[in-house]
């Protein structure tokens, strides 16, 4: 029913605004660059979709620009 989407959709609200207090708003934000890499995975192991190249693609260049980030950011703080 509408009240249950409702509901649901208040999680992603309250784990972000947890998630911004806990590791700060940075993290955060480069950690929701994962969102559509965790989406394609469950997609695959709970829904039966297929995994294309173009998404094989898309994903490895989310996840070198979300390890090039949180690497920078590790170097930021040492200096």
């Amino acid at each position: 029913s509408l009240q249950l989407y409702r509901e649901l959709a208040k999680i992603p609200n309250i784990t972000g605004v947890k998630g911004i207090r806990r590791i700060g708003p940075t993290m955060t934000s480069i950690l929701g660059a994962l969102q559509p890499v965790t989406a394609v995975i469950l997609g695959v192991l709970f829904l039966g979709e297929h995994l294309y190249l173009r998404s094989l693609i898309g994903i490895s260049i989310i996840l070198v620009a979300v390890s090039i980030i949180v690497l920078h950011q590790k170097n930021r703080k040492h200096i």
